[in-house]
């Protein structure tokens, strides 16, 4: 048997007939109390015809009353419930409806508003429904998606409910889903909160930064259409900063204009570069899948012609590969990639090799799995014609704890090469290298544990005094 809606009072004002804002109030909660119990399995559409009409009436739609405001809004989330998945409006009626529905989003800071669990309706019927992709397939929607986005990372900031977060994270999941493209201004709102959690980390915060989950599940659970617009992102970021724009990833930048202006050499925004590698680190230490293209580029990056471009490139691949563990292994996943920055020993460039060994250490430090290949790089370095390149390659060295290196990289190719360089020409490196040695020495004496078997830590004595006497 199908159910007809009973409720056949009047809820549009007119100058014959006007109805109070209490009567209006009251006559619109019995409606939808009645609308929110119907079965749309069983229902009798035909007699929902006059009031679906009556709903979208421009004297409730910009009813300033705010119990008016959201009584209509959780009236026609159940209208397109009943209807669906035929709307029973046209497009410019559904950007007015939705846009009603996302100012009323605005209101769950309020807790103690006698309309809160309306709110809270509203919010759940467009999860559970989801309605929201009736708003992805309308021209002109880019506004209101934007003012969605926006509207559920302010209510991050201010409110800390996890069924609110969850209900959040679907709708705007759907969004992802639904549509083609998303605005760049929406995609900075997403993946800045992972360069802000970033800060916090480095500062040792505990502080929890509003809307880091929202983010990070809303690319968990679209890794496959997130890696697409997360491409795209970072093609148009990266052209924008190697062609001095303005444009910047986030809207708390550290830097003063002044900074800025500074870092900028030739046509490349070095903070705007640095940006937008940093995020690529974090997006892989919490959801690496999302970079599956995102890192041709960098690849890409690996062989540019730039110092600039190729000294971030370098960088980045020795932050993420010191990332450890992952779910997805860099150096055989992206081999190509991994290769290529394994070259970065012999790049033409000086300035290139030391950025290359200052990540040496983080990863050795992090992991074992990858020493052979960046011992290889090591001995290059160590017998490099520039004495800066030399230095520093001691200096990478020295950063490592004494058992990490004498358990995980030493080997015999290594502990020649070191001994060697004890004859060093240049006294700040012959100094760093004794430095480094008579610590060794000294933290295998130290915890009695100097191996009569172990050539290398015997020699390091006699070899240091022989440049003496």
């Amino acid at each position: 048997m199908s159910q007809k809606l009973k409720f056949n009072e009047e809820i549009i004002s007119t100058a014959a007939e006007p109805i109070s804002s209490k009567d209006l109030l009251l006559r619109l909660s019995t409606l939808q109390e009645e609308l929110s119990n119907m079965d749309q399995s069983s229902i009798d559409l035909s007699s929902l015809e006059s009031i679906k009409d009556d709903l979208i009436n421009k004297k409730l739609l910009k009813n300033t009353n705010l119990g008016i405001q959201i009584l209509v809004s959780c009236c026609l989330s159940d209208i397109l419930r009943l209807f669906a998945p035929n709307a029973p409006y046209n497009n410019i009626n559904l950007l007015n409806i939705f846009k009603l529905f996302i100012n009323q989003f605005a209101y769950l800071t309020n807790v103690d508003s006698s309309y809160y669990n309306n709110y809270i309706y509203l919010l759940e019927r467009v999860a559970e429904i989801e309605l929201i992709a009736l708003l992805t397939d309308l021209d002109n929607c880019e506004k209101l998606l934007l003012q969605l986005f926006e509207t559920f990372y302010n209510l991050s900031n201010n409110v800390s409910n996890d069924h609110l977060e969850s209900l959040m994270v679907d709708i705007l999941g759907e969004v992802i889903s639904e549509v083609n493209q998303l605005d760049l201004k929406i995609l900075k709102l997403i993946l800045n909160k992972f360069l802000v959690n970033s800060k916090n980390l480095k500062n040792q915060s505990n502080f929890k930064v509003p809307g880091f989950n929202i983010s990070l599940k809303l690319c968990e659970l679209n890794s496959d259409k997130m890696s697409r617009l997360i491409t795209y992102f970072f093609s148009e970021m990266i052209l924008q900063a190697t062609n001095d724009n303005d444009n910047d990833i986030s809207s708390d930048s550290d830097s003063d204009d002044e900074n800025k202006s500074s870092s900028k050499r030739g046509t490349i925004d070095i903070i705007q570069l640095k940006k937008i590698h940093n995020l690529a680190i974090e997006l892989w230490r919490y959801v690496p899948e999302v970079l599956t293209s995102v890192l041709g580029l960098l690849d890409n990056e690996l062989e540019a012609e730039d110092l600039i471009i190729r000294s971030t490139a370098t960088d980045t691949v020795s932050n993420i590969l010191s990332v450890y563990p992952s779910r997805i292994n860099f150096s055989s996943t992206y081999t190509e990639t991994y290769m290529n920055w394994l070259k970065k020993p012999l790049d033409i460039s000086f300035e290139i090799r030391i950025c290359w060994l200052n990540g040496i250490s983080k990863i050795l430090e992090n992991r074992n799995d990858l020493s052979n290949d960046l011992i290889n790089g090591i001995l290059k370095t160590l017998m490099d014609s520039n004495e800066k390149v030399r230095y520093q390659t001691i200096i990478e060295l020295s950063k490592l704890k004494p058992e990490t290196f004498l358990n995980n990289i030493l080997n015999n190719s290594l502990s020649n090469a070191l001994l060697k360089l004890l004859r060093e020409k240049n006294p700040l490196i012959r100094n760093e290298i004794i430095y480094f040695l008579s610590t060794l020495y000294n933290y295998q004496s130290e915890n009695n544990i100097i191996d009569n078997d172990n050539d290398f830590i015997k020699k390091i004595p006699n070899n240091i005094l022989e440049l003496i006497f």
